[in-house]
């Protein structure tokens, strides 16, 4: 060994190399909450099969891993969702009910599994816990599936007074039953007038109205962005002197002098300083019968002008022959 090799310090442990599974695995950003139990998955999955709904009991996890399976290599692009009825039971009008749409997307992530195991011991009457993870990488995930839409409005009509069954489902079944009778047969009941009616001393309606397709066409939501005017400054100012409407606007606790009678107290509230000042120009619809004022407002009198605005005030007066 030289020298220069004995003062050379050491080299740093490098980290370990680890080689990634080349298996690749589809994640589903799921639109609800889904437990460590069996059973949870399995309905989280059933949801997102393409027979799921109504009247239908073939909705299953693995027909829906099939049909995401033939749907990506068909390159489709939009996934739907149907989340069943809260109280887990199956309703006729579940059909009004619109599927949340979930869109496939590129993604660059790696999925884990993290492994936690809680060692115990007793040391001298007393219980050490000590636990230990560990994580192991199960693939890389190059597609994703994001449930970023908004969900439609859901609709549930009511059955018309004086009738048993809702027309709209009548029809409905007997096009899932390929009835051809019932189809010929089928009549919608004129609409009446009294849209209200009192049966048992309940309000129901009479109308059979049949919802729309979709009730919101905006899938994401707005972002509106709002922010403070930038002409507008907080400032301080007698209570007497804001109008009722202005009043509105003063700060959390300064409004509070609204109905405690504080005439002569102040309150500070946001006023825009771009605004024009008792000075607005006075708009009369053609229409109106009222007078219209022939005169300047009282308020203009009782302003202090500056030097500069009593010059300009004469300059207009000579202009307009006033003087």
């Amino acid at each position: 060994m030289t020298e220069a090799e004995a003062s050379d310090p050491a080299p740093e442990a490098s980290a370990p190399v680890s080689h990634l599974p080349a298996t690749r695995v589809l994640t589903i950003e799921y639109p609800g909450y889904i437990t460590s139990s069996y059973d949870s998955l399995e309905r989280a999955l059933a949801s997102l099969s393409p027979v799921a709904g109504p009247h239908t009991d073939t909705a299953s996890s693995a027909y829906a891993l099939a049909h995401l399976t033939s749907l990506l290599e068909r390159g489709g692009r939009v996934i739907e969702c149907r989340l069943p009825s809260w109280t887990g039971e199956k309703d006729e009008f579940d059909l009004y009910r619109h599927p949340i749409l979930g869109d496939v997307t590129p993604s660059d992530n790696l999925v884990i599994r993290v492994h936690r195991q809680v060692w115990k011991r007793e040391l001298h009457g007393k219980v050490e816990r000590r636990k230990q993870y560990h994580i192991e990488v199960l693939g890389a995930s190059s597609t994703c599936i994001r449930f970023r839409r908004m969900a439609d409005y859901a609709f549930r009509p009511e059955v018309p007074a004086h009738a048993t069954d809702h027309p709209t489902m009548k029809l409905h079944r007997a096009l899932e039953e390929m009835d051809v009778a019932a189809m010929c047969a089928h009549r919608f009941p004129p609409e009446r007038e009294d849209y209200y009616s009192n049966e048992g001393g309940q309000r129901r309606s009479n109308l059979a109205m049949i919802p729309p397709p979709f009730f919101n066409r905006q899938e994401l939501p707005f972002y509106y962005g709002y922010r403070q005017n930038p002409t507008s400054s907080l400032q301080t100012v007698s209570f007497a002197s804001t109008s009722k409407r202005s009043r509105r606007t003063a700060r959390k606790g300064d409004s509070d002098l609204l109905h405690a009678g504080h005439e002569q107290a102040e309150v500070t509230r946001y006023l825009n300083r771009a605004r024009w000042r008792n000075m607005a120009p006075i708009a009369v619809k053609f229409g109106e019968v009222g007078p219209v004022p022939s005169g300047p407002d009282a308020m203009l009198a009782q302003m202090a002008l500056t030097d500069r605005q009593a010059a300009q005030l004469e300059q207009l007066k000579k202009v307009c022959c006033l003087c």
